[in-house]
Parts: C-alpha cells; structure tokens; sequence
C-alpha cells in the first residue's frame, strides 16, 4: 500500500509538471501569435499609407502630362527640332501562319 501511494505521488507530480510545461507553452505560443497579429497590423497600415502617397503622386503626374500635352504647338515642334517628313515608309514583313507544330 505504501508504494502505491508513493507511485500515485509521483505520477501526480508528473502530470502537474505536464500540465505546467503545456500551460507554458500555450502562453508562449499565444504571445508569439498576437506579437505577429500587432505587426502585420501594422504593416498593412504602413502599406496602405504608401499606396495613398503613390496615387496621390501618380494623379498629379498625370496631371502634369496633360498639361504638357496640350501646351503643344506647330511652334513648340518646330522649336524643339521636330519637323514633316516628306517619305514616308514603313517596315512590314510577310505573314508567317502559325502553328504549335514545328517549322520545316
């Protein structure tokens, strides 16, 4: 009777270790997910901060290229060495038919 009370202790004691070393990891593992959960957070924070600053710049770029474009006239071309070519020619060549099989 007294060994089994002794092995009963110590299988008591086992399983409270067991369950400590479990308790333990689920709070490390707890700490590690919301630790991922804050920084994506923020990282989708940060990246959604970029994009507005991007579209923001883009649109006034675009802006700007209208402008540009339609401040062009006969005198700008002429000015910037743009002129009528008098041939013109283009460059063409046959058509080929396509296939998946190869070419012989």
């Amino acid at each position: 009777m007294n060994y089994t009370r002794i092995q009963s202790r110590v299988w008591g004691t086992y399983a409270l270790l067991g369950a400590s070393m479990l308790f333990a990891l689920t709070i490390c593992l707890y700490t590690v997910l919301m630790f991922k959960t804050v920084s994506f957070t923020a990282y989708k924070q940060h990246m959604h901060t970029s994009m507005s600053e991007s579209t923001a710049r883009l649109g006034d770029l675009e802006a700007q290229y209208m402008t540009l474009k339609n401040n062009i006239t006969t005198e700008t071309e002429s000015k910037l060495g743009f002129r009528e070519v008098a041939i013109k020619s283009y460059v063409s060549r046959p058509s080929q038919a396509l296939s998946l099989g190869s070419n012989r």
